[in-house]
């Protein structure tokens, strides 16, 4: 029986207009809560008798915002990415829950304008600096049609945002479609495994060998993202096998001042740190320094290194200035070691490896220009087409086309 008055009763009080904005939202999150867990049958039989939450489609989206070397932070909604003005909610509701801001669109839209939203980051240019995405990350689940199917989209958001700690700095955003696979196995992350990458890292630690100590740390953390171990797991497990990397270095080395960072420097470094990328960058530092304080590696090598280094890296935004210390040169005299080792500058060297790259996946695969841009290292794709015709004289379609025609 009170099951029936709270029924009759909801729609007309969020009809009244006399009624209190505050409890108005309140009764609204209250409704999303419950929505998102499925934890009420009666709360879902009132929000279908809501005429402001009915819709065609719904999509949750989670957000984190973050600055980066930022000392004030600049006010902003949501409403102001979309684009829209939100009126009355016309677009979409947002709560806080768990720490997160948990945004429901609503209507096609609202959907619309959010995927046109990530087109635009995702497959033109990335973020500017200070602009409203490049302070967020945002997770999005699928999009449903029922207002009882809000929870799978939560759900899938959820998962995801919990993923970011794998993602690498310049990504922004998550999509269901990037969900782990459920046939994707949880690596077990036990002492074998521990041991088994201490000892390599060890071996090329007295050996001062560079490259395998990076080849090995990339390994390892290609392994650990695509596996379904969660943020935490990977954290403890990277953490004890750099205490325990350390702890046999200091008694190999004890005639040696090593310039390890303080335990509680450590322990905060692997808590807070965003992604998995700055922990490999820490330890690659931390090996780095190790390398040159208790050796002296032929400098002759060093050269192999870097170009090694660009191998693996030139996807990403490289620059002489970041690179030069891990090899423990500075920028100037490593670029002016390089155009003369290699005869060409150090930028005209990662163009060349790019363009080289792209041609491949022009030639045998089907990817469109502009995903291929971004895949070896030019975020915008009217400078790769600039740079692929200085290289090879012609445009990335001339090219395919002319390779097609000759098989």
């Amino acid at each position: 029986m009170s099951g029936n008055i709270i029924k009759l009763n909801i729609p007309n009080i969020t009809n009244n207009l006399h009624v209190e904005k505050d409890f108005e939202k309140m009764m609204y999150e209250t409704i999303i809560r419950n929505l998102i867990n499925r934890s009420s049958s009666d709360i879902t039989e009132i929000a279908l008798h809501i005429p402001n939450l009915n819709a065609d489609f719904y999509q949750i989206v989670i957000y984190e915002q973050y600055y980066k070397n930022e000392t004030t932070v600049t006010d902003w909604s949501f409403a102001d990415l979309l684009r829209v003005t939100n009126t009355d909610n016309n677009s979409f509701f947002s709560i806080s829950k768990d720490g997160y801001n948990i945004i429901l669109l609503k209507g096609q839209h609202a959907l619309n304008r959010f995927h046109d939203c990530l087109a635009h980051y995702n497959k033109k240019v990335p973020p500017q600096h200070g602009s409203l995405l490049d302070s967020l990350f945002l997770a999005y689940g699928r999009p449903v049609n029922s207002i009882t199917d809000i929870h799978i989209s939560y759900k899938d958001a959820s998962d995801l945002i919990k993923r970011r700690f794998f993602c690498p700095e310049e990504k922004h955003t998550l999509g269901y479609n990037e969900l782990p696979k459920t046939e994707t196995p949880t690596i077990n992350l036990d002492d074998d495994l521990k041991f088994e990458y201490i000892e390599l890292i060890m071996g090329y630690l007295q050996t001062l060998h560079r490259k395998n100590i990076f080849d090995t740390l990339v390994r390892l953390k290609e392994l650990l993202i695509t596996s379904n171990n969660n943020p935490h797991q990977v954290r403890l497990f990277l953490y004890d096998l750099y205490m325990q990397i350390r702890e046999q270095l200091l008694v190999l080395f004890h005639n040696h001042s090593l310039s390890f960072m303080k335990n509680n420097m450590v322990v905060e470094l692997f808590h807070e740190s965003k992604n998995i990328e700055e922990i490999i960058q820490f330890l690659l530092h931390q090996f780095e320094m190790v390398i040159k304080e208790t050796g002296n590696p032929a400098r002759n090598n060093v050269m192999d290194d870097l170009l090694s280094y660009i191998d693996h890296n030139y996807s990403s935004n490289l620059k002489l200035e970041t690179i030069a210390p891990f090899f423990g040169y500075n920028s100037a005299y490593l670029g002016k070691l390089f155009t003369k080792t290699m005869g060409q500058t150090f930028n005209s060297y990662i163009d060349h490896v790019r363009i080289e790259e792209a041609k491949e996946l022009l030639k045998l695969s089907s990817l469109k220009v502009y995903d291929i841009a971004e895949k070896v290292g030019y975020r915008n794709v009217d400078y790769f087409h600039k740079k692929f015709r200085k290289y090879t004289g012609e445009s990335p379609a001339e090219f395919r086309k002319k390779e097609n025609e000759s098989k």
